[in-house]
């Protein structure tokens, strides 16, 4: 079969949910069998991977030198270099290997996945695999930004987070509701924090947007082939939605409704209180301090 149409079946799975992404609709819509269009995807999705270290990559030197730079004249931020947030892949069905350890607090059966992206709204590292009763916090730790960090960030550089992050030298959450109430300057500061972090609530919401299936993936997961290749479906799609970003493809936010944001869901605070690390903490004051600075100026 030629490979535009094995391409087009397949961005026809990805981009579709509910009753839409049914194989057999799929296979209905271009005329081929149920197995061609299973084959079709598992050959474009092997394919999109293949790529993902040349498309799905943290920025140089000299790409963190313009997001710095972009994100200090908008946003007032020095040294900012990206946002990172979790987010849930929900499966249409309850895994039939280990189901409980996949409902998520929200309610429903899911993956964990965490996603870093920069002012762009480009992605620039995730991690998917942890079962959906993980919490955002435990799956940036075992990630190689918190075990290796410093062969991701260099001298002053971090990223933002939600409150549910704990505050560390490269992660600067927003202060807690406690903290923010101690001073305006707080209060100020998780303002300014806020207006930019959404960012990484828009890329998510376009990146559900985009591929549909995200919002209902339709794999059974009965073994571990099959948790893996759930796993394989969402790098799948943050290749692509990096292409698209990198292409200026337009995006449009009638397809959907962008996913409502991790602050607005009960129950997002970390389910333990982390002790701040006081390292974390100085830096986060020094940034506040900088930041507030800068907006007076």
């Amino acid at each position: 079969m030629p490979v535009r149409k094995q391409l087009a079946i397949s961005l026809c799975r990805l981009g579709s949910s509910g009753n839409a992404a049914f194989v057999g609709c799929v296979a209905r819509k271009f005329g081929v069998s149920e197995g061609t269009v299973d084959l079709s995807t598992r050959r474009v999705i092997l394919a999109l991977i293949s790529i993902e270290k040349d498309v799905v990559r943290w920025p140089t030197s000299a790409e963190k030198k313009e997001i710095k730079h972009r994100i200090k004249s908008s946003h007032h931020f020095p040294s900012c270099i990206g946002f990172v947030d979790g987010t849930d892949i929900v499966l249409a069905v309850k895994p039939a290997l280990n189901g409980e350890d996949y409902f998520s607090r929200k309610k429903s059966y899911s993956l964990s996945a965490m996603v870093v992206c920069d002012d762009n709204k480009r992605i620039t590292y995730t991690c998917c695999g942890f079962t959906g009763a993980t919490h955002d916090s435990r799956v940036y730790k075992n990630t190689e930004l918190w075990r290796n960090s410093g062969k991701y960030f260099k001298k002053d550089e971090y990223i933002l987070a939600d409150s549910a992050y704990a505050v560390s030298t490269t992660v600067l959450p927003p202060y807690r509701k406690g903290e923010k109430e101690r001073s305006i300057a707080n209060r100020r500061f998780n303002k300014q924090h806020s207006r930019l972090r959404v960012k990484v609530e828009h890329c998510i919401g376009m990146l559900k947007n985009r591929f549909q299936c995200l919002k209902g993936l339709r794999v059974l997961i009965a073994c571990k082939a099959d948790h893996a290749r759930a796993v394989m479906w969402f790098r799948a799609c943050t290749v692509l939605h990096n292409i698209c970003i990198d292409t200026r493809d337009p995006y449009d936010p009638t397809w959907g409704e962008l996913p409502k944001r991790a602050s607005d869901e009960p129950g997002n605070e970390a389910d333990e209180i982390v002790p701040l690390a006081e390292e974390g903490s100085q830096k986060r004051e020094r940034i506040k301090n900088a930041v507030l600075t800068s907006m007076a100026e």
